[in-house]
């Protein structure tokens, strides 16, 4: 009798066992499911690049004319070869992080769509320093794609980063890329952006002094993981694009991105 409670014993856990190694397939599969139809949907917005539309402000490349009618918040296109970046970039100066978990078609979705810092200027004047914000994903999407910028080699074999504004074509160099701690940050307004006293990225979107400019020099120096090629002076164009960094890779305990700073050629 004994024995047999056992057994009853024994198959029961084994049913809770199975039961949970089956929940976590299915997530699993969810998972991926869920990734590949994201996956397919950024294919499919890129294949609209290049569409005939005309649009009443001929001064919009042809190629964005037609996404650009779909969602007018789109400032320009970001693609990095070799990997599945190759999305629209959007701004919404008056709801800063409206895209953090949106599509480019305002739905809702985790990933969301990368979008420039609101403080940041893109036309007609494009800032020193233009701020790009994207995921880290689970999937194949998003920014998670930037931390393969930890490897000297990568960096080497796609030092190149496009980044188009509705006007105008650009290809970037990558002159840096480092971990960053952002607990404690704070947003200062753009006309009070340098100070002397701390280095936050995020804060370098202006600079109009030599001091500032050496500034910005020295602490991306102090953290690049190894250096680059590409020198850069005060009147050059930047892009710093930023990701969230898990622990696991970057040993940060919360609050940790990775950044890549490019400059334009």
């Amino acid at each position: 009798m004994l024995f047999k409670k056992k057994k009853q014993g024994i198959f029961v856990l084994l049913m809770i066992v199975a039961c949970i190694m089956l929940g976590s397939g299915g997530l699993l599969v969810m998972v991926f499911v869920q990734d590949n139809l994201e996956e397919k949907y950024w294919k499919k917005l890129a294949s609209l690049k290049d569409v005939e539309n005309s649009v009443s402000d001929d001064s919009i490349l042809s190629e964005y004319s037609a996404l650009y009618e779909q969602n007018t918040d789109m400032i320009g296109w970001i693609k990095i070869d070799g990997t599945t970046i190759d999305y629209p970039v959007m701004q919404t100066k008056d709801s800063p992080e409206y895209y953090l978990r949106r599509n480019f078609n305002k739905e809702e979705e985790g990933g969301g769509t990368p979008f420039v810092d609101y403080r940041c200027d893109v036309l007609p004047k494009q800032s020193f320093n233009t701020i790009i914000y994207g995921h880290y994903t689970s999937g194949n999407t998003g920014f998670r794609w930037l931390l393969n910028y930890e490897a000297e080699k990568w960096y080497k074999e796609h030092k190149i980063i496009y980044f188009d504004t509705l006007q105008e074509k650009g290809k970037y160099e990558v002159i840096a890329a480092f971990y960053y701690d952002v607990t404690g940050a704070t947003l200062s307004v753009k006309e009070n952006a340098i100070t002397d006293e701390t280095y936050e990225f995020y804060n370098y979107i202006e600079i109009d002094s030599l001091k500032g400019y050496k500034k910005f020099i020295d602490n991306i120096e102090k953290r690049q993981l190894y250096e680059t090629d590409a020198k850069f002076k005060m009147t050059d164009h930047l892009i710093t694009l930023v990701c969230c960094a898990p622990k696991e890779y970057s040993d940060i305990e919360k609050n940790g991105r990775f950044i890549v700073i490019a400059k334009k050629i």
